[in-house]
């Protein structure tokens, strides 16, 4: 589920010229930059409220983890054990040592016990997706707490969610 506002009948029009436009348009550099650019504008009318994504597993992680720990000539306890102690070297770029902690926290926790795994987005204000776009290339350590960001494992699902 997901909120996000600026998405208007005129923001679709502009959306599919732009798209008709990229079709017909040489990719030169210079013709790259002018659409770089447009897409930032559209970008700019859009905002992000509030977003989340759940995966809820109902037996795809636990075959994969059998049959790579398999492949691995381990236990998939050993291979999980693995895999959650690689988590903090591959999460070390991220800047951000308790958002690393929270996302280390759920993944490793879901590994062991696979139910389901959300990610969410809940800014204090909506957030231009122009700004969200310049921090993920300039200071891309800032969007964890800017978009308000959390992981989490093994939450007990709504009745009627698939």
């Amino acid at each position: 589920s997901y909120v996000i506002s600026g998405y208007t009948p005129s923001f679709a029009t502009s959306l599919k010229a732009f798209i008709e436009l990229q079709s017909e348009v040489e990719a030169t550099p210079e013709n790259r930059n002018a659409a770089s650019m447009a897409a930032l504008g559209l970008a700019s009318s859009l905002t992000v409220e509030s977003a989340e994504v759940t995966f809820v597993d109902k037996s795809l992680t636990g075959t994969l983890l059998n049959r790579y720990s398999s492949q691995n000539g381990q236990s998939r306890e050993a291979f999980v054990q693995g895999l959650t102690a690689a988590l903090p070297s591959i999460l070390g770029s991220l800047d951000d040592p308790e958002f690393r902690l929270e996302v280390s926290g759920a993944v490793s926790k879901f590994l062991r016990d696979p139910q389901s795994l959300s990610v969410s987005l809940a800014p204090s204000e909506p957030i231009p997706v122009a700004m969200i776009i310049a921090a993920a290339s300039m200071a891309p350590q800032t969007l964890p707490s800017m978009l308000g960001l959390s992981v989490r494992a093994n939450r007990a699902q709504p009745a009627g969610n698939p």
